[in-house]
This record gives structure tokens, sequence and C-alpha cells, in this order.
């Protein structure tokens, strides 16, 4: 996945809003917030919210999916929806990381050259550099950009760094930054890897690097109309860093059941040369330590396994018919063979298990058929388990009846 790139985009990073017009407050029960419109500049840079989607039961016993800021609130924000997060959505989750003022964006995402520079065709964009930098290392043949973007001018990006040179261009040339339209800007930019880190169970857990980016943009105001490519109204709360976990199988993935948190590179900072942190329920008055964001934590959902075709205990189960099962998120390559069933009791081993579909799964009987009115109980034990070897955090069981 990918996304074009504003000319602005790390120039924004290193200005500063104004901290005036303090007069205009909002009161959250006994916190005082300045004015929503304006960012908070004073000390370092804080991490005022971070909303993301959670599962949740309703009283019917349904499933759905809703918004929640799990760090911080907001006064707009509706009743309940700020509140520890327990069960965060573990497939195609999007994070929303809300700071009080800017960071610097080139500590952030880093842009796409035409060719590989050195592991890969990503590079940095120096401190100081201006859209014309940019535009000098992009537009042209390479034989114009050898001129305009030397690799001897600090200002200059995409230079070739390895010793057998890029392609047809040399060490310390410049390979020139994508700009297919060819207007000066970079055609497409990533977050820089490591600059977020997200924390599951005390393991890094990866990020989508195309797919995360920094949101320059916006403030504590809610904006009354939705804007193209954007969620919309809390959603649109900024600055912001958001973050998708990486892809698997077309989803983004995060383990289940598991406790996780934000760490940032101390490579991000603010104009001022702040590392970002957490203050007390993102009440960004407060203070807080330049690196220390352990206050940010929320929890994922459990793995859950649903029967696709029958409800447990059901009797008269067609006996030619597989048992069919929906899990909500990819499971690992070993995890089929876990699966154990009894017939009437007794240990049943013929069957076979297939996953015709992401998140599906399909036991069928050997020979064609399961045995005539046979109770059969099939087990998803604790092995049973994600891509981040996480199972179930007890064994799902199911319970059927075949018919004649």
């Amino acid at each position: 996945m990918t996304r074009a790139m504003t000319s602005q985009r790390f120039f924004h990073g290193v200005i500063s809003a104004s901290a005036a017009a303090l007069a205009l407050a909002f009161t959250v029960g006994c916190t005082s917030y300045a004015s929503n419109t304006n960012l908070y500049t004073d000390g370092p840079p804080k991490v005022a919210q971070v909303r993301m989607m959670e599962d949740v039961l309703d009283a019917s016993g349904s499933l759905s999916q809703a918004h929640a800021f799990a760090f911080g609130t907001h006064p707009m924000a509706p009743a309940g929806e700020s509140h520890p997060v327990t069960s965060a959505l573990a497939v195609n989750n999007k994070i929303r990381i809300v700071i009080d003022h800017l960071l610097v964006g080139n500590y952030l995402e880093e842009i796409e050259c035409r060719d590989v520079i050195n592991t890969d065709a990503f590079d940095k964009v120096p401190i100081g550099d201006t859209p014309d930098d940019i535009a000098r290392c992009a537009i042209g043949t390479p034989d114009v950009i050898k001129l305009s973007c030397p690799g001897s001018d600090p200002r200059s990006v995409c230079i070739c760094q390895l010793d057998g040179g890029c392609g047809a261009v040399n060490k310390g040339d410049p390979v020139g930054v994508l700009d297919d339209n060819q207007d000066g800007a970079a055609d497409i930019h990533r977050m820089i890897d490591g600059a977020v880190n997200l924390i599951c169970d005390g393991q890094s857990t990866p990020i989508d690097l195309d797919a995360s980016y920094w949101y320059p943009s916006g403030n504590q105001q809610v904006p009354a109309v939705q804007t193209g490519g954007i969620d919309g109204g809390l959603d649109e709360l900024g600055p912001a860093i958001v973050v998708f976990a990486k892809q698997l199988a077309g989803s983004a993935v995060l383990p289940t059941n598991a406790n996780c948190g934000f760490t940032f590179d101390p490579s991000v900072v603010d104009k001022k040369g702040l590392e970002v942190c957490a203050p007390p329920g993102g009440d960004y008055t407060q203070a807080c330590t330049p690196g220390d964001t352990s206050l940010i934590a929320f929890k994922t959902e459990p793995m859950t396994i649903q029967s696709s075709d029958f409800q447990d205990n059901d009797t008269g189960y067609i006996k030619t018919q597989p048992l069919q099962f929906q899990v909500n998120v990819p499971f690992s390559a070993g995890a089929l063979a876990a699966i154990t069933m009894t017939e009437n009791g007794a240990a049943y081993t013929t069957f076979t298990v297939t996953s015709p579909l992401a998140g599906q799964l399909a036991i069928t009987p050997m020979g064609g058929s399961f045995a005539a009115n046979a109770l059969y109980v099939i087990t998803f034990p604790a092995t049973f388990t994600d891509t981040f070897g996480h199972g179930p955090p007890a064994p799902i069981v199911f319970h059927v009846t075949t018919g004649p």
C-alpha cells in the first residue's frame, strides 16, 4: 500500500503553532485544557489521545465494532467511548496516536528514490531541506539531476551509497527522487522502521511501514464536515501518527489476547529536540518525562472461533457435510494439527482439516461421512495459535450430533 506525498509533508514537521490565545478554555472533569483550536507547545511533545477500534459485546450477546479512546479523552466523545480497551480489534485496526504539538517529520518518514541506494530505495530527508531541495533531486533526467543534486551537497537526497554503484549510477551520485509526475515532490513516503514501535507482551510487533503515516495537520477541534480520505469527526484529531500492524494475508494483524503499548525511537522529537511522552490520562497540561510512554496501554481481543453451519449442541447434522468454522484472526501453519475430536466419547482421528479461505477451516470425515446418530466433540486447545503463537485463553469446544 502506498500513498502520494505532498511537497510540504516534512517541512510542516518543523513548524510550531502559536500557543497564544489560551483564554478560551473548556473543562473535562477537573481538567482544564487550552483552546482546542491551538496546539499546546509547552514542554515535550505529549500524547493526548490514542484512538482505535474495539470489539463490543452488546446485551443480546452480539459482537460489533466501535471506536474508543484507549488513552486520553475528548469533550465531544460520546459517553462510554473513553475507557481502558481490553478487546482492541486484532485485524485491520487503525490506531491514531494524537500528539499535542508538531514533531519533526524528517524523523518519522522517509521518501522513495528511483532506485536502491543502500539496503532499499528509501532515504531520509535531511533537517533543513526545503521543497526546492527535493525538487532539484526529483525533476529531470539522470544527467540533469547529477548536476542539480550533487552528492557533495549535504542537502541532497537519494545519493547512491553502494560501493558497486546503484544500477547505472556511481557511488556518491544521485539516483533521483521517485517523482513520476515531475511536480518536484516525492511520489511515495513511508514510516521509518523503528521510529514508532508497537510493543505487545514485551515483544516488538511489526507495523506496516507503507500504510502507517505521520499526519502533521489538525488540532483538538473536531471538524464539522468529513474531508476526503479521512474518517471524519474525532478521527481527524491531530497532529497524529496513524499506525497499522503489518499485513498478513491481506490484513493488518495484531497478536490476540496481548497487552500492548507504544514506544518511540529517541530520534523522534519536536523542534526543541524533546522526545515524546505520555502524561496521566492524556492531559497535556500535566508534566511527563521525555521518552516515557509507559502509561499507554491496551489489550487486544482474544482468539474467537465460531461454527459456520451449526449451533453448539445441535442434533440432526447431515453426516456427509463437513464441519465448518470461522476464526477471527489468521492462524499459524501448525494450528490445524492441534484440533482434536471425539466420537461418542472415544478419540476420533479419521478426519482432515483444510482452510479453504483465510480465517476459515473445514473438518471433513475420511471416507466422506461421519457416523450416524453420533455425538462429536471438537476441541480447539491453547495450542491452536495465531501467527504470533497466541492461542485462545481457554480451550474452545463444540458439540454436535449427526442425524441418521
